[in-house]
């Protein structure tokens, strides 16, 4: 008799081992999708354009059977814009600067800046993705530093933000109020009924 067997022959002990088990399987699959969301964005380096189209795919394919997936994919997908905007920005800049400099000493001065403003980029876009790759398996969520809010990061119709800590400290407070108040109309109505 195998030990699936023997879990089954309790109806409630079986049923709870099985609906344990599914779920630790489903945690342990979410965080092994929410590591290759944010590991694929370094496939950019092998493949230009799977870098956002890679983790988009996943994220897209696999927020609706997990949905913490959906928190990896939009705080991967933020970063990915974002360095995109950043680099373009700075690339405009640079090439500004070259058209309006004449050649020689400024010219060295913009390729310098150009690369000391493009370097903790590049850096950045390695490391962070490796960063949250390993939260995103330890079960934990991390924003990338640097990455400005596009898609906005939404969690049980709350921000994910430290104000939706507040918010929901003042969502319970409310609700502790209004039962108060209810209890105190019952009481109140009791004593004008004596």
């Amino acid at each position: 008799m195998s030990s699936e067997e023997n879990v089954s022959e309790d109806p409630v002990i079986g049923n709870e081992t099985r609906s344990s088990n599914s779920a630790s399987i489903k945690r342990i699959r979410a965080r092994q999708w929410g590591l290759a969301i944010h590991f694929s964005l370094l496939a950019g380096y092998v493949v230009p354009v799977a870098g956002w189209l890679m983790p988009l795919t996943i994220w897209q394919v696999k927020k609706h059977e997990l949905p913490t997936l959906d928190l990896h994919g939009k705080h991967a997908m933020n970063a990915v814009l974002s360095y995109f905007l950043f680099g373009t920005i700075g690339l405009t800049l640079y090439l500004i600067a070259l058209g309006a400099l004449p050649l020689g000493l400024p010219t060295l001065v913009a390729h310098v800046a150009f690369m000391a403003l493009l370097a903790p980029l590049a850096i950045a876009s390695c490391v962070f993705p490796i960063v949250a790759g390993i939260k995103a398996n330890h079960g934990e969520y991390w924003k990338y530093p640097m990455a400005i809010n596009l898609i906005p990061t939404r969690r049980g119709g709350k921000l994910s933000s430290k104000s939706s800590k507040s918010g929901q400290a003042k969502s319970d407070r409310g609700a502790r109020r209004g039962a108060r108040s209810k209890a105190f109309q019952k009481s109140e109505a009791t004593t004008v009924s004596v």
